[in-house]
């Protein structure tokens, strides 16, 4: 937990599967940047496509989703999205 605006925040960084099944959580305080989850949450996982918000829009995680060979579908919007696997 952190301290943010005066208020206790944390964030709940969720993989899941083509179904919105849960495969992978962190929980963080709210202050931790959403990229920093994006390499744990999806390391060993067995997917063709990821889909995030920009949050996650950083150049290790290209890199990694290359190495991957996965369809990078990283969204510009907003609201908050799951990284959400699509398994082949």
């Amino acid at each position: 937990m952190s301290r943010t605006k005066g208020e206790l925040n944390t964030k709940i960084h969720l993989a899941v599967d083509a179904h919105g099944m849960p495969i992978r959580i962190s929980v963080t305080e709210g202050t931790r940047a959403d990229c920093s989850q994006a390499h744990a949450l999806i390391e060993g996982r067995d997917a063709e496509y990821l889909l995030a918000d920009r949050a996650y829009d950083t150049g290790a995680l290209a890199v990694q989703i290359h190495c991957l060979a996965l369809h990078n579908l990283l969204t510009q919007e907003q609201a908050p999205v799951p990284i959400r696997l699509l398994m082949g």
